[in-house]
């Protein structure tokens, strides 16, 4: 884990396009195997992204909190995505039983992905992205301007109520945004997040991040391919 000035430093001596990632980002990895509102190719491209950071040629970073979410909730993404995995079986089971017993025929194998060692290895490429992510630590800060997002009801808290957790993430993000891009004014800086209920849906930030983004010309996407795009052009 390392201070976001220290971030910043390695940044001006390497500068490439620099990746912030969200942690639903990151357990979505483990998610595409049944939530329906992921692409179909979100393990792709999360291979994708990947082969773009071991050719060094851009930075996976995150925040402090974004670990310790990831690690709250690591094991429950990854039962559930199981359990739904499981139920596929059952279901192709059944079905395959009827069918042969209806047409005469031999009972049709299961494809040998579904399996454990498939989940094992999808649970491992989320915390290999999430375990390649430069960690920033969080300042006291983040803290206090996190609880006045809270209190005015600013995206990513919203009215009601808000989690402290995702503004304290924003805010580190924009705090080491502003620092590159005082020495780096053209390099791309993007957020990435699935959470559009709280952050808003690609390109439309909600208020006041919007404004906020925009400041600092930050690129914000909430789709995986969108990002490796931006990443591949010149």
């Amino acid at each position: 884990m390392i201070k976001a000035e220290d971030f910043k430093d390695q940044v001006l001596i390497d500068p490439r396009p620099v990746i912030f990632l969200d942690t639903c980002t990151i357990l979505d990895t483990i998610n595409a195997i049944h939530l329906k509102g992921l692409s179909e190719s979100y393990l792709e491209n999360v291979s994708k992204l990947m082969c773009l950071f071991n050719e060094n040629k851009i930075w996976l970073v995150t925040s402090q909190n974004v670990k310790e979410e990831f690690d709250d909730n690591f094991d429950a993404v990854a039962l559930t995505a199981k359990q739904n995995v499981m139920q596929i079986v059952r279901s192709t089971r059944v079905l395959s039983s009827y069918h042969c017993a209806y047409k005469g025929i031999a009972p049709c194998p299961l494809p040998q992905y579904l399996d454990d060692v498939l989940i094992k290895q999808i649970s491992d490429l989320a915390q290999e992205l999430m375990n390649n992510c430069i960690l920033l630590e969080r300042k006291p800060d983040y803290s206090c301007k996190a609880m006045d997002r809270v209190r005015a009801n600013q995206a990513p808290a919203k009215k009601g109520g808000g989690e402290a957790k995702d503004c304290e993430i924003i805010e580190c993000f924009l705090d080491a945004s502003s620092m590159i891009r005082r020495d780096i004014p053209d390099l791309k800086i993007v957020f990435v997040t699935s959470n559009v209920k709280d952050y808003g849906r690609t390109p439309i930030l909600l208020p006041p991040l919007h404004d906020q983004f925009e400041a600092l010309d930050l690129l914000y996407s909430n789709h995986l391919n969108h990002v490796i795009y931006l990443c591949e052009i010149t």
